[in-house]
């Protein structure tokens, strides 16, 4: 009798029961952090490379010992050099942090009813990059001989300090008609609550764009006749008021 008991005992305690996947349990669910496939290293020297890969060490270490993820998992990866044609003749290398947010989906094609699984890819993601604004179009600031006659690029928003950041503002990206509209959300850190730009006021760059056109037209008298046009339009633009809010249409971007 006592063997009996003894066996049903250990029958009850070993018994366990599997709870179906919901997506309420998986947001609960403890997450991961996984190295993902890295990028390129493309132009660095070594010495360099050496103290970049120091430094982005040094983000992953905080923000994951800060950032406990539930529900999905953490894939991470690097890049780093001068990928960019007109990056050769940047001052420093651009580097960067990816972190993309893989969540964790109910299996509804297998058979045991909780089983999940690492979503294969996402819109969520997080980039910290150094040396470089990617949202910017780079190419028309990189590679311009002159002082006069150096980069000049457009910013929607002026940016706003908080903390010891820049808010650069947010915006939406790729198709606008689309239900499911992905945003972007872009902070800015420097040296010294330095801005690495200089903003203009947009009757300084038309005059700035007079001054390319009329540069053109030295150099080839024919194209006078076609030009004639767009010398009219930064006329016509400079005789309007300009508002201080004018300001933040047109930004000099320095590479430093």
């Amino acid at each position: 009798m006592n063997y009996i008991l003894s066996t049903l005992l250990l029958l009850i305690t070993t018994t366990t029961y599997s709870q179906d996947c919901t997506k309420a349990l998986l947001a609960h669910k403890p997450g991961t952090w996984k190295a993902g496939q890295q990028g390129s290293i493309v132009n660095v020297k070594a010495a360099d490379l050496a103290k970049e890969k120091s430094v982005i060490a040094a983000i992953h270490k905080m923000v994951s010992a800060s950032y406990k993820p539930t529900g999905c998992q953490i894939s991470y990866s690097t890049v780093y050099g001068k990928g960019l044609p007109a990056a050769s003749n940047w001052i420093a290398d651009p580097y960067h942090y990816s972190m993309y947010v893989l969540r964790y989906l109910c299996d509804q094609q297998s058979a045991d009813k909780s089983k999940y699984y690492v979503d294969y890819s996402t819109p969520t993601t997080v980039n910290i990059t150094a040396n470089v604004m990617y949202w910017l179009n780079n190419l028309y600031a990189a590679d311009i001989a002159t002082d006069d006659f150096r980069g000049y690029l457009k910013l929607k928003a002026m940016p706003v300090k908080k903390d010891d950041y820049y808010f650069m503002g947010e915006e939406v990206v790729g198709d606008s008609h689309l239900e499911n509209k992905i945003k972007e959300y872009r902070w800015l850190i420097t040296y010294g609550d330095t801005l690495p730009f200089s903003i203009i006021s947009r009757k300084d760059y038309l005059l700035i764009q007079r001054k390319r056109l009329e540069k053109a037209v030295k150099e080839n008298p024919g194209e006078k006749t076609y030009l004639d046009q767009y010398f009219k339009n930064i006329d016509q633009y400079c005789r309007l008021p300009h508002s201080p809010a004018s300001r933040i249409r047109v930004i000099n971007y320095l590479n430093c």
